[in-house]
């Protein structure tokens, strides 16, 4: 059922070590007005290296606040998204970085940072642990972070929430790892 090259491929990330992002944003990357307004990254051992909201240049659309709880009010006294970049970019640049969906946000920042003539974080690589969940159980469709942690008999921390979600994401690499 479970596929042993994806436990062993896991659990060598965990010796060589990584770092796990979740982005919380105004829409889609689609949108090239999308927008970051929270972020967090943890090290492979949990440890929260940045847990920041970002205030965005435009209001957060209800849609997207009604994923992710983050509202106007919250992100008043937020740094902007060029006040947070430099230190994004500080951890991320030359390190391998885990996302549950990583294209998703790789696209985020590429949408963000060229509209804000900024370079995006240049990790030394990108790994999904949505696709690598879906080839730990052998199966073609992604499953949701949500559906990843009740397989894997995960407690999820905190949806739609940046350091909850890389929490989650870090618990279901555990599981896959078996560490």
């Amino acid at each position: 059922m479970f596929d042993p090259n994806i436990t062993t491929q896991a659990a060598e990330w965990f010796k060589t070590g990584f770092l796990v992002i979740d982005l919380e944003t105004t829409g889609l990357s689609d949108d090239p007005k999308v927008e970051i307004c929270e972020v967090a990254i943890l090290n492979h051992e949990g440890q929260i290296l940045l847990q920041t909201l970002v205030k965005p240049v435009r209001p957060i659309p209800m849609a997207a606040s009604r994923v992710h709880g983050i509202s106007a009010i919250m992100v008043k006294d937020a740094p902007p998204f060029k006040q947070v970049y430099p230190e994004i970019t500080a951890l991320l640049n030359g390190q391998k970085v885990v996302a549950y969906n990583a294209p998703f946000e790789e696209a985020i920042f590429d949408v963000v940072c060229q509209r804000e003539k900024l370079d995006p974080p240049a990790p030394a690589e990108w790994i999904c642990a949505m696709r690598t969940v879906s080839a730990y159980f052998g199966v073609q469709r992604f499953m949701k972070l949500s559906v990843a942690c009740s397989q894997l008999g995960v407690k999820m921390s905190g949806t739609h929430r940046a350091v909850g979600d890389c929490q989650s994401t870090l618990a279901v690499m555990k599981k896959m790892a078996g560490v």
